[in-house]
């Protein structure tokens, strides 16, 4: 009974907050506000600004192909690819200046640093480093692999850092012949 009637008046309480923080941006009083939004010229959404942004990137892998214009360089070579549509869409039809330091996909940022010379070297790292490895544990690597098409997940550290530690865990697991030693069974 007690503990009942306490959890519903918890669940009405953040009911309340909720629908308070919620309608608080909506108040007709336009002088206070959570956060100020400005009024774009243009509707963009993301998609659009990532679009535009591929373009000038797969102009700038088409520059370099082979060998690429070197680690770490797309935000220096970048600008010379940068087009119209991209700064428009990216700062919102140019209500603020915008700086492009990630393709936003690694696999394109990869290509436009080590051309498809660096490309393959990778896929083949990878390929032998999973060679032979099940299914199931590969999931966490692959959840990794599809979030690098929209994301950078390789330029936030934590998120390399686990990918890496889970890439050097399989790869010590191949060495392992003990049974009940592999990390997945």
């Amino acid at each position: 009974g007690s503990l009942a009637q306490g959890r519903r008046r918890q669940w009405l309480t953040c009911a309340i907050v909720a629908v308070g923080v919620g309608a608080f941006p909506l108040s007709p009083d336009r002088g206070l506000r959570l956060h100020a939004r400005p009024e774009p010229s243009a509707v963009y959404s993301t998609i659009d600004v990532r679009l535009a942004l591929w373009k000038g990137v797969l102009a700038m892998i088409g520059d370099a192909p082979l060998f690429g214009h070197g680690t770490g360089q797309l935000r220096f070579e970048y600008p010379r690819f940068r087009t119209q549509e991209e700064i428009e869409a990216s700062s919102l039809g140019r209500q603020f200046p915008t700086l492009v330091d990630s393709a936003h996909d690694d696999y394109l940022e990869l290509a436009a640093e080590l051309g498809l010379v660096g490309v393959a070297l990778c896929g083949a790292f990878l390929v032998a480093a999973l060679r032979g490895q099940r299914l199931v544990a590969l999931l966490p690597l692959r959840a990794f692999g599809v979030v690098a098409l929209a994301r950078a997940p390789t330029g936030n550290s934590p998120a390399a850092i686990v990918a890496a530690l889970w890439l050097g865990a399989l790869a010590r697991q191949g060495e392992n012949t003990t049974p009940g030693t592999r990390l997945v069974r």
